[in-house]
């Protein structure tokens, strides 16, 4: 098993986090969680998983208030089992202030 995570803050939208990172896709089967905190109360989250149509906070959910910093320290707003090669889409919305989003996952080394 191993560990990838990747960290991003955005000022704006954006449709994919994920896009050009180490989790684009996911190299091998494991268990994602994703964090996130917003400097406003209005910042949403979207996740579209493929493989997993009903993961814990599939859907639209406003981000946390809260210091990035602090963005661990929070329940994550989405966690869910990944298949090797899964394509994940992680959107911000919304009056997005600065956000930040941090996606955790352990990985089965293949």
């Amino acid at each position: 098993m191993h560990r990838i995570d990747v960290y991003k803050e955005v000022t704006g939208a954006n449709a994919d986090i994920l896009s050009g990172s180490s989790l684009d896709p996911f190299p091998s089967d494991g268990f994602a969680r994703v964090y996130a905190a917003s400097t406003v109360n209005t910042a949403t989250i979207s996740v579209e998983p493929s493989a997993h149509p009903n993961p814990t906070g599939t859907g639209t959910q406003f981000v946390t208030k809260a210091a990035n910093a602090e963005i661990r320290s929070y329940n994550p707003h989405w966690e869910t089992p990944v298949r090797g090669g899964e394509k994940v889409a992680i959107s911000i919305a919304g009056t997005t202030g600065t956000t930040g989003v941090w996606i955790s996952a352990v990985l089965s080394d293949r």
